[in-house]
């Protein structure tokens, strides 16, 4: 809005000077209206210089906005990422929790079920007749001979033998089946386990291809910001030629009169041609000159070659050919 202001209190100003300027000329006060025209070209320098300068502080806040806007995503990316996998890890330490506490319930009530379905020994046909012959002794009553009580003690110490190998193989049997039940629970814990790895990963290279994707945006906006101040700061530099870039051009001409261009020298003074004579020089003249070009389009209102004159002679053209020095 303030530039819009001053854009236009300025506009108005170097119309009312201009205006001036071509009272001044019509009145004939020439030194007058040298002074406002002289005004009015170093007014018009610094609004061009104002507006460039105002351009280039508005670009460099454009592109401070874009970092500062990325900086800000870039932060947020990375804070809903780290509270997403953190929370990732907290199911995670759950889930194994869980399953760990679920595999002790089990083996407690697994051992539980293998102490429960122990079944009474069979002992062997030798034990069996021992202790039939030792029953049929003592129904005979000879207990003189202590024969029955010999029986006894060896009965008993087969059935204790025998006894000590059941539990032995049973014991055994537990423990065998009480480590394939374990080994089925870890196998378990690490398939967990790997579901868990695999996401952890799926989440990094997700992580991965979202962070790229940040970047690529960033790079894409970046990018498309500075081409769009290039074609700002070219269509400026190509369509507003500035007073001061038209006092500059008219260096490269002392005066130009129908045909006759003067170009100036490193040495002093001007190179004089009349271009309605040498078209190979109009050429070069083109290709070489493209600011005398469109400085003479901007001061001569007729272009060298639009229309010869035949009445440039060669007394008009001789005014030319000394070597003079620039008064512009």
């Amino acid at each position: 809005m303030g530039d819009s202001v001053e854009d236009s209190a300025v506009n108005d100003f170097l119309q009312i000077l201009e205006e001036h300027r071509k009272n001044c000329e019509k009145q004939g006060k020439y030194v007058e209206a040298e002074i406002a025209k002289n005004r009015l070209d170093e007014l018009k320098v610094h609004e061009e210089n104002r507006r460039k300068e105002a351009m280039r502080s508005r670009q460099i806040a454009e592109r401070l906005g874009v970092e500062e806007a990325h900086m800000l995503e870039f932060q947020q990316f990375n804070l809903v990422w780290d509270r997403k996998m953190e929370e990732y890890e907290r199911n995670v330490d759950e889930l194994v929790a869980s399953m760990r506490d679920r595999h002790q319930g089990e083996l407690l009530e697994f051992q539980q079920k293998l102490l429960e379905k122990q079944i009474k020994p069979k002992f062997s046909k030798e034990l069996l007749n021992l202790r039939k012959i030792e029953e049929h002794l003592a129904r005979q009553k000879e207990y003189a001979a202590n024969t029955p009580h010999k029986m006894k003690l060896k009965s008993d110490a087969l059935e204790a033998w025998e006894m000590e190998k059941w539990r032995n193989s049973k014991q055994q049997e537990m423990f065998q089946r009480e480590i394939k039940f374990k080994q089925r629970q870890r196998q378990e814990l690490e398939a967990l386990q790997k579901r868990i790895q695999s996401g952890r990963e799926e989440q990094k290279k997700q992580r991965q291809l979202d962070l790229e994707r940040l970047l690529q945006r960033y790079q894409n906006v970046k990018a498309e910001l500075q081409q769009q101040q290039n074609l700002e700061r070219i269509r400026i530099e190509k369509f507003s030629l500035t007073t001061t870039q038209r006092v500059s051009m008219k260096k490269y001409f002392l005066a130009f009169n129908g045909v006759v261009v003067g170009i100036p020298l490193a040495t002093g003074g001007y190179f004089v041609h009349n271009l309605r004579n040498d078209e190979r020089f109009r050429e070069h003249f083109h290709d070489k000159y493209p600011e005398l070009v469109d400085a003479i389009h901007e001061y001569i209102p007729v272009f060298p070659e639009a229309a010869p004159r035949d009445d440039i002679g060669e007394s008009d053209a001789a005014i030319f050919k000394q070597p003079v020095h620039a008064k512009v």
